[in-house]
């Protein structure tokens, strides 16, 4: 929030960004209702990806505020007053409306898709915008090629992590890019396709990165090569991580099956104790819930 004198209440906040974002999803000839005693609501998508809303006067609103894309508020103006008395009356017009127009199920899912695609969207054009005007800024590039990663836009996504090494030598960047290159590896020179690491698809090859397996393979080992020698001068791995390095870089080394399905039981082990560990910690939460309600 900003620090003007006059803050509006968070509840109201929450109540305007809900029926203005459900507004902007209705059909047109639902959209009116919503204006309740004159008091009208709305929600504009801003070029650095978030967003503005707006509740008041058609011409002249009462509030205004940006939710930034890391969720932060920033009001612009707060005039309270008596047209908050009609808030609560269109949050009860949206539940209304709601069974009014609630589609079938695949057309929810459709537009869910539709909703999520447009909020990556979003973010890739904030953080490209954000290494355009800050091309220092180590961490905002390591997210863009996250984003261009889920996106498979494989290319980009390794000159995004590159664009961050050149600002600042990240273990985990050079492990990142290590095992991009290690998938891309895997797919191009063996039968079945199993990606790496689950956050890298297996539909990464040598070629979507516009090298032969040997340059890929080359560029595994020194990526993971120089990820394990950080690593271990810092300190910064536990034994256990920098045994993963290791097989990661043996089998780029070694570039047969052999190698590489050692690494793939050793990845398998670890996300069974990784189940086995976030089992015990619901278990030991839910005990935790159950004694609190008990007392």
């Amino acid at each position: 929030m900003s620090k003007d004198k006059i803050q509006p209440p968070e509840e109201l906040i929450e109540k305007v960004r809900f029926i203005a974002d459900t507004k902007e999803g209705l059909p047109f000839n639902y959209r009116g209702s919503l204006n309740v005693q004159g008091v009208y609501y709305q929600v504009r998508p801003l070029p650095d990806g978030s967003l503005f809303y707006m509740a008041g006067g058609k011409f002249i609103p009462n509030l205004t505020f940006r939710v930034e894309l890391d969720g932060s508020v920033m009001v612009k103006k707060y005039k309270p007053g008596d047209w908050e008395t009609s808030v609560d009356a269109a949050e009860e017009m949206v539940w209304k409306l709601f069974e009014e127009t609630t589609p079938p199920e695949e057309e929810l899912l459709r537009r869910a898709k539709e909703e999520e695609q447009k909020k990556k969207r979003q973010k890739v054009s904030y953080y490209e915008k954000r290494t355009r005007d800050e091309p220092r800024d180590s961490i905002a590039w390591s997210q863009l090629a996250r984003l261009y990663m889920e996106e498979e836009r494989y290319k980009d996504m390794e000159n995004a992590i590159k664009k961050a090494l050149e600002v600042e030598i990240s273990p985990l960047d050079c492990k990142h890019l290590g095992m991009t290159y290690l998938a891309a590896l895997s797919n191009s020179i063996r039968r079945k396709k199993i990606p790496i690491l689950g956050y890298i698809p297996s539909s990464i090859t040598a070629d979507s990165l516009s090298y032969t397996p040997e340059e890929t393979r080359g560029l595994a080992r020194e990526s993971l090569g120089k990820a394990y020698e950080i690593c271990k001068k810092a300190g910064y791995f536990d034994e256990e991580s920098l045994k993963e390095l290791e097989l990661a870089y043996k089998a780029a080394e070694e570039c047969s099956d052999s190698a590489f399905e050692e690494y793939e039981r050793f990845k398998a082990k670890q996300q069974i104790k990784e189940d086995k560990e976030m089992e015990e910690r619901l278990r030991a939460l839910q005990a935790e819930a159950e004694n609190d309600k008990n007392t």
